[in-house]
């Protein structure tokens, strides 16, 4: 079975601890390598580096965002405190807005509602380190999780894109002596009809050997065959796999473009044009591997 893991993901997770909820954001996109950022509350911003650390243990390859929200509000529930010299100055700028504008007086809700008029009761900075790596390996495993169920999905189609290229040269490979038979052939009548002029037999046959070796195709056919069968050995890989897959499609470009310069039958020019069509849809997928 497939072990591939696909770059692009996303995974949501909510963690409680005494005092506070943790919820964490992770998307992950493709990348040619890890490029991990994270969006933190400053209490916890300390703790970035290791953070990044876990990750690097965990996702290979592809850019990720990560982003935590750290509610507070349970703590208000426990037990909060009302910031009384913050009070104080809050009436007093609303009185001289008052005075000078014709706007409203503050009401005892609008009082309450503003930011730091009341302080949650402190969280213990220990067990809050403690909640935000905890609840990250979790939300990590099932960021993972995601990216293996992707990967499932794109080493179906992958694995079905290989089995056509293999169809088309297994039937490929068949025609070729009809082809280089019926290429033969039409040399042939070309010379039958110049048999009024004198003609050296031994430097004709030379350059009729010459044109055949030149059209032979069977080494690209056997060398397509080989990268098919290392593609479909990679896939089952347990390692991040995406680069040795993208360098091994640039090889079926190059074969794909030969065999098609080479060709001496329009069978063997759409072949090479089907070919390159599943080997172009092959990148396309292989960019979200990991």
């Amino acid at each position: 079975m497939s072990m591939l893991n696909s770059m692009t993901a996303f995974a949501r997770y909510e963690y409680a601890m005494q005092g506070a909820n943790l919820t964490w954001e992770i998307r992950t996109v493709n990348h040619r390598y890890l490029d991990a950022h994270f969006k933190l509350p400053e209490s916890v911003r300390f703790l970035e580096v290791a953070l990044k650390e876990k990750a690097s243990n965990m996702i290979k390859r592809g850019r990720l965002d990560a982003n935590l929200v750290l509610d507070t509000s349970a703590a208000l529930q426990e037990g909060g405190a009302l910031n009384v010299p913050m009070v104080q100055n809050l009436h007093k700028m609303a009185e001289q807005v008052q005075q000078l504008t014709d706007c409203a007086p503050l009401s005892v809700a609008d009082v309450l509602a503003w930011p730091g008029v009341i302080t949650a009761a402190a969280l213990d900075i220990e067990e809050l380190e403690a909640a935000v790596l905890d609840s990250l390996d979790l939300a990590l495993d099932d960021l993972v999780s995601s990216r293996q169920s992707e990967g499932k999905r794109l080493a179906k189609m992958l694995s079905e894109r290989v089995s056509s290229m293999q169809l088309i040269i297994s039937q490929l490979r068949e025609e070729i002596p009809n082809y280089e038979q019926q290429h033969q052939d039409k040399w042939q009548d070309r010379l039958d009809k110049l048999h009024e002029q004198e003609i050296d037999a031994v430097r004709l046959n030379q350059e009729i050997a010459l044109l055949i070796s030149k059209a032979d195709v069977s080494e690209e056919l056997d060398r397509l065959e080989s990268h098919l069968e290392e593609f479909a050995t990679i896939l089952q890989s347990a390692e991040p796999v995406g680069r040795r897959l993208d360098f091994l499609l640039q090889e079926f470009h190059r074969e794909a473009n030969t065999l098609g310069s080479k060709s001496i039958h329009q069978d063997i020019t759409a072949a090479s044009v089907d070919l390159k069509v599943l080997i172009d849809q092959l990148k396309e997928q292989v960019q979200n591997v990991e």
